[in-house]
């Protein structure tokens, strides 16, 4: 089945629940025995989300398999690649794996805790593999850290302009400059790998470990920079944002309630502003309808993602579930109102002797990065009833 045919049968299945929420509601309420029932076919429309990324995923791998094995030299003659980029460095990094033993060409990008600077090949297989663990990093705005803090002057208030008479004096107000400090935390963990799986030509050692370690990376760097508190950790999105609707229910969203938090946001932020819930909570979400009828939720498209009165909608697990005093959602311009800072170069070392008495290496590695608020009173958050 084609992806178009399996978008197809998502609008269809999404019309079928909306048909049949609106035929089985008694006085705006649902029997549990049709709630299950709606509930099944929820599941439908989410088992076909599954299966659409499925083919999007086969279908972008497929693209890479089939591109030219070979790229034409676009540098000037003579020029080539040097440091983590060139060849060399790539090399001796992959016998480093393997061997555990440096070669002179990697020695001068060591850290203060001995450890070497991979290739830039493997930090971007590691960073890609990061930004597909939530959302959070394709949301948020980006910054890089030359050091392990770095202080970034934002506008957090500009100055007014006013109507001029002919031959008037013009007014003097200055725009309101203030700084975030960001700061280089650490992330990262060890990952044992046995000394035959290190011996076997076949097994893709490098980008098992990019992978592994950025995935790994991505999930806990995303708790942080959802939640975090910004004391001796990065400020999370919801930290940070404002509280700007508590629901009436502790365990309950209404639509008007999801209304009242689109409008909350000023409106030069409403035109990039994305809505993010919990999945569990989009399910509940996804019942509502406004004053005319409509759904306030609707399926996305065409690689598309999911809206929510017209706005992006994305899901983090990260994002705390309906509970009281929960705050359960969030919407805004994060891109504008919230950074993610990278410190340049990720760290790594082989723990050749640790573990060699079960027949294991550990390789270890570690990024710094912190996430902070700029402008986050622009952020809205949704808040449960205490």
């Amino acid at each position: 089945m084609t992806i178009n045919e399996l978008r197809a049968r998502k609008a269809k299945a999404w019309d079928d629940c909306k048909n049949y929420l609106d035929a089985h509601r008694k006085d705006g309420i649902l029997s549990s025995e049709d709630e299950a029932v709606y509930n099944k076919m929820l599941e439908t429309v989410d088992n076909l989300d599954k299966e659409i990324a499925r083919a999007e995923d086969a279908a972008e791998r497929d693209a890479a398999m089939a591109a030219p094995t070979s790229s034409p030299i676009v540098s000037a003659p003579g020029k080539t690649e040097s440091g983590r980029s060139s060849e060399e460095y790539k090399k001796a990094f992959n016998t480093y794996l393997k061997t555990r033993k440096a070669s002179n060409a990697m020695q001068e990008d060591t850290n203060s805790e001995g450890g070497y600077l991979v290739p830039t090949e493997f930090e971007k297989v590691l960073y890609q593999a990061r930004d597909a663990a939530d959302p959070i990093f394709k949301l948020a705005g980006k910054i890089t850290l030359g050091a392990k803090e770095k202080q970034v002057p934002y506008v957090s208030s500009e100055g007014v302009a006013t109507l001029i008479a002919e031959e008037g004096a013009y007014g003097l107000t200055d725009d309101a400059i203030g700084q975030v400090v960001f700061r280089a935390y650490k992330f990262g963990r060890i990952i044992k790998v046995s000394d035959e799986l290190i011996a076997d030509s076949a097994f893709p050692l490098s980008n098992y470990l990019a992978e592994s370690l950025g995935r790994s990376i991505g999930k806990c760097e995303a708790g942080y920079f959802w939640t975090g508190t910004g004391s001796s950790q990065p400020q999370g999105v919801i930290t940070a944002g404002t509280v700007a609707v508590t629901t009436a229910s502790t365990s309950a969203i209404t639509a008007d309630e999801i209304i009242d938090l689109y409008y909350s946001c000023p409106e030069e932020y409403r035109e990039n502003a994305v809505f993010v819930f919990n999945n569990a909570t989009v399910a509940k979400i996804r019942q509502l309808k406004d004053g005319a009828g409509h759904y306030l939720w609707a399926p996305g498209g065409n690689g598309y993602p999911d809206t929510l009165l017209g706005k992006p909608l994305y899901t983090s697990g990260n994002i705390p579930v309906i509970a009281a005093s929960a705050k359960v959602g969030v919407f805004g311009d994060i891109g504008a109102c919230y950074k993610i800072a990278d410190r340049e170069g990720l760290e790594f070392k082989v723990l050749n002797e640790l573990y060699a008495g079960n027949g294991q290496v550990g390789f270890r590695g570690m990024v710094r990065s912190d996430g902070k608020g700029i402008l986050a009173g622009n952020i809205k958050v949704l808040q449960m009833h205490a």
